[in-house]
């Protein structure tokens, strides 16, 4: 089924998930959860148009891909709400993809976004499998949307 979206509530706000339902979870040989949170900082002005922000997130995104990628981790979803998007990776080392997440996003702060990584052990990737990937009834609902579409 690949990449899904779907709506839900992540600490009673408005959210969306998207994730990829086609990794095998759990993975042995990669028991370390990497996120990186991305959110607008409420006290520093931000510039960007609507347009603009999308195109800074979807470019944050590629560049999650493409560091998980070079670092042999798995890239497995993201949970977006009206303040932050957090991006999730499964890798076998941890630090030096969080450290590479630091470096890469550090410029953020001139756009009036902040950002926050952290990293560590979850074997049995809970946060994939409880958090990001759909429960039954959305799961439910998002293949009776693909056997429509």
């Amino acid at each position: 089924m690949g990449w899904v979206g779907y709506f839900c509530e992540v600490d009673g706000e408005a959210a969306v998930n998207a994730v990829d339902l086609d990794v095998e979870a759990p993975q042995a040989e990669r028991p370390m959860i990497v996120y990186l949170r991305v959110g607008r900082d409420p006290e520093e002005p931000c510039d960007l148009s609507p347009e603009e922000e999308a195109d800074l997130l979807d470019a944050i995104e590629a560049h999650v891909e493409l560091l998980a990628a070079r670092y042999e981790a798995v890239y497995v979803g993201r949970s977006t709400t009206a303040m932050a998007r957090v991006f999730v990776c499964y890798a076998s080392v941890f630090t030096i993809l969080r450290h590479r997440f630091e470096r890469a996003f550090e410029q953020l702060r001139s756009y009036g976004y902040y950002y926050h990584t952290a990293s560590g052990r979850d074997a049995d990737w809970t946060v994939y499998r409880k958090f990001l990937r759909p429960g039954p009834n959305e799961l439910a609902a998002i293949e009776a949307r693909a056997k429509r579409a």
